[in-house]
């Protein structure tokens, strides 16, 4: 098993040659039973890497871990009050990492307890959470403009959820926002879905409620 394997990739670019090498026809891997697992969490370059034929084509599986829905979020969070699971999923969403090591095992306890545990958490300088949203765009290898990428998810957690929209608030031209927005998507920090009232028209959200929280309440601050 290989951990992190994109940034791997980045500091050995023809690692995925040679594997592809040793598992194909003639490799030391033919044949046998070794079976390899890669695993990382630049989901953009991982994507990348099983749809790239010539380079990781010996793919049998392609598993991707997604983070829990709203009810399984809540149960795991212990969250019975509904009030408190949703104030919970709006700022950490559903990761299950979020819950034990990142907040040092800290839950509120009760609804009157969550504005103490923000505090004390999300927001404090000494917390994992309290960088988390940037380091999730900083995983990704595909991204070479780190301010602009922030720009357009600000853009689109502040509400700007069309192209043009989007590019309004950025201040760039619509060309220059296109690229970014394919990465992002492909890295599943957002999601394209289609406008139910105007035909042809897509729609753009922020998949990941902490990156929501940290352009609309932490950066601005």
């Amino acid at each position: 098993m290989i951990d992190e394997f994109p940034f791997l990739v980045k500091a050995s670019p023809s690692l995925p040659s040679i594997i592809q090498r040793e598992l194909g026809p003639g490799g030391s891997g033919q044949g046998s039973s070794v079976r390899l697992l890669l695993c990382g969490s630049a989901m953009s370059a991982m994507g990348a890497c099983s749809r790239d034929m010539p380079r990781c084509g010996r793919a049998s599986l392609e598993l991707l871990v997604r983070p829990f829905g709203y009810q399984d979020a809540a149960r795991f969070w212990g969250a019975t009050d509904p009030e408190l699971a949703v104030l919970l999923h709006s700022v950490v969403g559903g990761t299950p990492a979020y819950r034990r090591e990142f907040v040092a095992f800290d839950a509120p306890d009760g609804r009157g307890d969550f504005d103490g545990w923000l505090l004390r958490t999300v927001l404090s300088s000494q917390s994992p959470l309290f960088r988390k949203a940037r380091y999730l765009l900083a995983e990704e290898t595909e991204i070479r403009d780190p301010a602009l990428y922030h720009s357009v998810l600000a853009a689109i957690a502040d509400g700007n959820r069309t192209n043009g929209a989007i590019t309004s608030f950025v201040g760039r031209k619509s060309a220059d926002i296109t690229h970014p927005l394919n990465v992002l998507e492909d890295a599943a920090l957002i999601a394209k879905e289609a406008d139910v009232f105007r035909r042809g028209r897509w729609l753009y959200r922020v998949t990941e409620p902490l990156i929501t929280f940290y352009e609309v309440v932490m950066q601005p601050e």
